[in-house]
């Protein structure tokens, strides 16, 4: 299994998300036939939390 991650927009190196704060990432999937599909939400995690 591999993964690919493409930045939308890089980071300027002094901001950075703050504790409680949330983030979110959009996942796309590829099968082996090239085939690819995302989810219809993006998954989100609160920042300084661990699970």
């Amino acid at each position: 299994i591999g993964m690919k991650v493409e930045t939308i927009s890089p980071t300027d190196g002094r901001m950075f998300p703050k504790k409680d704060q949330m983030c979110g990432a959009l996942h796309m999937y590829a099968a082996q036939t090239g085939a690819t599909f995302s989810p219809k939400r993006a998954t989100f995690a609160q920042i300084g939390n661990v699970s």
